[in-house]
Order: structure tokens, then C-alpha cells, then sequence
């Protein structure tokens, strides 16, 4: 498995509020993104708190999971927000997929993005922004930053599920708007976009331990401690 995390703070943002978080289990694969949108000095740890705490606290439940434990676990944690993050608001996506048939679920709120993508084929996005853009080049760009579902502390937003399974060989690519709306739609150099960007791509070829190397401004990726993953990290 071939992991690749890139991100960058926006010209428009006093830091990226970006991150992500993977374990690999012996069964399973669970990675999830997510996206604060920059409210206050917490924005950033708000968004790596919710990654981290939901991917190590999945990777350590000793039954296989599925859509509705971690729905619930989700929602044991999003209660739990209102003590250190109650005027955050953010974006987040959940992978669970079986590595052994390729196939598993998908959770998300807000406007994080995923798609499969197989050489010389188009992207297949698999699901949709809860704003009024919900994908490159559907909708309107003028208010995609008006979610219609969000992760906060004052209301819980129950996940959109959707089933996906793959084909080997398939890399997915995990998507925050910054990166889909505005590098993708909008065709803006990545070096130079208002908001911030990162893409998370991973491909699941089986050729020994899984390899992640890190391109990022700021220390956003969290990997599960029981993950084998050998790591390279350039500089930005």
C-alpha cells in the first residue's frame, strides 16, 4: 500500500486547519480527513483532535466494525466536543474497508470528497459535498462554503453512508474543498489558492509493509501507533 498526504495552508488562512489520520489493522483499513473551518486559535487542533480520537479509538475495538459502531462511537465523541470545541465547525470523511474484498463503507459530513480512480479512467467520485457544490464542476462555487451538514459541538449531523468496494489496483483519493473546489475546478495553481488544500492518495497494491510519505507545512497526519508504515516526509 502506497500512501501519499499533501497539504497546504491557503494565502487567505492564518493556518491550516486541515488533517488526517490512518490505521491498518490485519483486516482493515480506516482513514479519515477532515476540514475546520478557521474560527478561532483552536481551529487546527479541532481538526486533528476529531481525526486522531475517532481513528484510535476504531483501531483499538476488539469487534469488526461497521457503519452503525462507528456512527455511534461518532456521536459518543461529537457530544463530548462541547467542552473544549464548542464554536468549532468542520468537515469530515471515514473510510472503513475490508482489505481482504476490497469492500467497506464510506461516512461522511460536510464537503471532504472521495474518489476511485483506476489508470486511464476517470475519477469516480464517490460521494458528495452537503453544499451547494457538491463536486468539481456541479453546482454553484459561489456558496460551497455553506454546508448543509457539518461536524460541531451544538448538533450532532448523522453521516451519509455509502457502500464502496474496489478493484485492485484502484487508488483513492480523499479530498479537502480547498483542494477539489478551487486546484480541480477551478484550475488554480496548488501554490497558490485562498484556502487551505490537501489531498490524501492511497493506493492498494499488496507489495509488503505499507509505505506513507508526508508533504505537508504543518504536523496534521496522525498514524494509528500500531501501524506498519514506513514514512518519508519531504520538505514543502
Amino acid at each position: 500500500m502506497h500512501i501519499q498526504w499533501t497539504s497546504r495552508q491557503g494565502r487567505r488562512r492564518a493556518n491550516n486547519c486541515d488533517a488526517a489520520a490512518l490505521a491498518i489493522t490485519s483486516s482493515q483499513l480506516i482513514v479519515m480527513l477532515a476540514d475546520a473551518a478557521e474560527r478561532s486559535d483552536s481551529s487546527q487542533r479541532f481538526a486533528a483532535h476529531w481525526c486522531q480520537t475517532i481513528i484510535r479509538q476504531l483501531s483499538t475495538l476488539d469487534t469488526p466494525l461497521n457503519p452503525d459502531l462507528a456512527c455511534t462511537l461518532i456521536q459518543q465523541q461529537q457530544r463530548l466536543l462541547r467542552h473544549d470545541y464548542l464554536l468549532e465547525c468542520g468537515s469530515y470523511c471515514l473510510l472503513l474497508l475490508n482489505l481482504e474484498n476490497r469492500q467497506g463503507t464510506l461516512l461522511h459530513v460536510g464537503d471532504c470528497l472521495v474518489a476511485a480512480v483506476i489508470l486511464g479512467q476517470p475519477p469516480q467520485w464517490l460521494n458528495q459535498a452537503h453544499s451547494s457544490q457538491q463536486q468539481p464542476g456541479v453546482g454553484s462555487n459561489a456558496n460551497r462554503h455553506v454546508l448543509t451538514r457539518s461536524l460541531n459541538a451544538r448538533r450532532f449531523s448523522h453521516p451519509h453512508q455509502s457502500a464502496v468496494a474496489f478493484a485492485a489496483e484502484t487508488e483513492l483519493r480523499f479530498y479537502t474543498d480547498g483542494y477539489w473546489a478551487e486546484h480541480i475546478s477551478q484550475s488554480q495553481p496548488f501554490d497558490s489558492l485562498d484556502d487551505d488544500a490537501s489531498i490524501l492518495t492511497i493506493k492498494l497494491v499488496d507489495d509488503g509493509p505499507a509505505k506513507l510519505r508526508l508533504n505537508s507545512d504543518c504536523e496534521n497526519f496522525y498514524v494509528d501507533p500500531d501501524t506498519r508504515v514506513s514514512v518519508d516526509k519531504d520538505t514543502p
